[in-house]
């Protein structure tokens, strides 16, 4: 999976990608993609970033 940021990704210390409600991985702030292989059928699909203050939001969030 492949993402982008809108903000500045300097301000971004990690990103969490994840399926189905679990984290695959965790990423620098600035990766911008991570390989996960889900069994075949549907799946929720999100990345997670932080950023320097401690706040996190879901910056993609696909099904």
């Amino acid at each position: 999976m492949n993402w982008s940021a809108a903000g500045p990704s300097s301000l971004i210390t990690k990103c969490e990608p994840g399926v189905d409600g679990g984290t695959t991985a965790t990423a620098a702030g600035n990766a911008t993609s991570d390989k996960a292989t889900p069994a075949l059928g549907s799946h929720q699909v999100h990345v997670r970033a932080t950023q320097q203050s401690g706040k996190s939001i879901i910056i993609a969030y696909l099904t």
